[in-house]
């Protein structure tokens, strides 16, 4: 299933927007909304000094509100916050945003009109199609991890940023649209591939082939974890487990209290690149071009599905619904058992948003 509006590059970034979207960020130097159920791109975002430079990661930073961001690089990086509720066909969805019953984060979508006024859209459908850079950009370096922080009510918005060269960066958005940007002391000298972010802690996975810890609170230093034999390309964090991804071709779980790796997951053929989680399900994606399934509960391996035909750059979950972007160009939607359903009543034939 395809409609000929797919990415025309690899794609490095996927991430759910609900339950009936996907946001997509490419080399193309796009960003793409994509209907998961019909297969249709909605929408694709571009423009401005942005309109070359690839994306790298995108993340939601509020559903309610529409508003996504997304990190680029290429000789600098920079990270775009963009307003896309108004694109969504969801009509019960965009009267929620349009009308303000949610009001948590009308400055920030005050901010964004403000600052791109001199390119006002004609209609409201237009709206912010060109975004607006947030924090201070790098001349050199590319953003490579973004990691929503957990709703505190919405009063403030804030996010994790990962980047090339060991940094990690923290922007706050208050409800008046007010930006704060700070660093955290990181211990990395490599790339930091990938954050993550909970309640408590901040994790991050390095080219230095470990992953540190952080408090989420003041971005003090706990401690760091050590066992991948090969650079950390994705982690994440579900409830006092850490997941990661690894060059090493393998997937580790770790106690995030204790430090200690309780099981490393093995199969693929090739680095790791991706990493996702639910209560059900561990996904992998990996070099190898397979998206590995695992039980989430015992590790052990119940589905491999051969969706692309290129490297698997990022998986998501959402459900029983598994999103992911390849170097292929394409995106593949597949669906796995709900709980109780025989591996028989399986559905894991994936379709493609790009054909």
């Amino acid at each position: 299933m395809g409609n000929g509006n797919g990415h025309d590059g690899p794609v490095n970034s996927v991430a759910f927007f609900g339950t009936k979207y996907a946001i997509t960020g490419s080399d193309d130097a796009t960003i793409k909304i994509w209907n998961i159920e019909t297969g249709k791109c909605i929408k694709t975002l571009t423009g401005g000094k942005f309109a070359t430079s690839p994306v790298s990661a995108v993340a939601v930073l509020s559903e309610r509100e529409g508003m996504i961001v997304c990190g680029h690089g290429q000789k600098g990086g920079y990270i775009k916050l963009w307003s896309i509720g108004t694109y969504l066909a969801d009509r019960s969805f965009v009267s929620k945003t349009l009308t303000g019953v949610s009001k948590t984060l009308t400055g920030l979508n005050n901010m964004v009109r403000s600052r791109i006024q001199q390119n006002a859209p004609e209609s409201v459908e237009q709206t912010f199609r060109h975004g607006v850079q947030l924090g201070s950009s790098s001349l050199k370096f590319r953003v490579n991890s973004l990691a929503i922080a957990p709703g505190d009510g919405w009063s403030i918005a804030q996010f994790i940023s990962g980047w090339e060269d060991g940094r990690l960066r923290r922007i706050k958005l208050d409800s008046s649209g007010e930006e704060s940007e700070f660093k955290i002391p990181s211990y990395h000298e490599e790339a930091v591939n990938s954050v993550a972010m909970n309640e408590t802690y901040i994790v991050s996975g390095s080219t230095d082939k470990t992953i540190g810890i952080w408090y989420a609170n003041n971005g003090k230093f706990v401690k760091k974890l050590e066992g991948h034999e090969g650079s950390v390309r994705s982690v994440i964090i579900n409830g006092n487990r850490i997941v990661s991804g690894s060059g090493d071709k393998t997937i580790k779980i770790w106690d995030i209290n204790t430090g200690k790796c309780i099981q490393t997951l093995t199969g693929h053929t090739g680095p790791v690149n991706s990493v996702a989680m639910n209560e059900t399900y561990i996904v992998s994606g990996s070099v190898d071009t397979v998206i590995r399934v695992w039980d989430a509960n015992t590790g052990k391996g119940v589905y491999n599905m051969t969706s692309h035909t290129g490297p698997v750059n990022s998986v998501a979950i959402n459900g029983n619904c598994v999103i992911s972007g390849s170097d292929d160009e394409t995106i593949a939607v597949s669906y796995l058992p709900e709980r109780g359903e025989t591996k028989s009543e399986a559905k894991t034939n994936s379709i493609k948003l790009k054909l």
